[in-house]
């Protein structure tokens, strides 16, 4: 983690176009966040257009493992353009209404 306690998207993940670069990041948060003290970072300055599927392997899953309130508690996502952010509200919505269902 950096000092500032967050992750930059741009220096995890190669590219923001699928699941594959997500998936090894998302897990690495996740093996991180029992630790963690304080909310996890995440930075999303530099991020221009990530696909839907990107934004919803790392946080809609994200979401959808620690539960809304958990989520809302343990990562603080920053630097969000109001388009990836109204992407990202509907895939962590998305998955969050699976898990009810099931």
């Amino acid at each position: 983690m950096e000092s500032s306690g967050g992750f930059r998207i741009t220096d995890e993940c190669r590219h923001t176009a699928g699941r594959e670069t997500a998936t090894p990041f998302r897990r690495k948060l996740e093996s991180l966040i029992p630790e963690a003290t304080n909310p996890i970072v995440l930075d999303f300055d530099g991020v221009e257009s990530p696909s839907s599927s990107f934004l919803d392997e790392l946080l809609g899953r994200l979401a959808a493992n620690l539960g809304r309130d958990a989520f809302q508690r343990r990562i603080r996502v920053v630097n969000m353009t109001d388009r990836i952010r109204r992407m990202s509200d509907v895939v962590i919505g998305q998955r969050l209404a699976r898990n009810t269902r099931t």
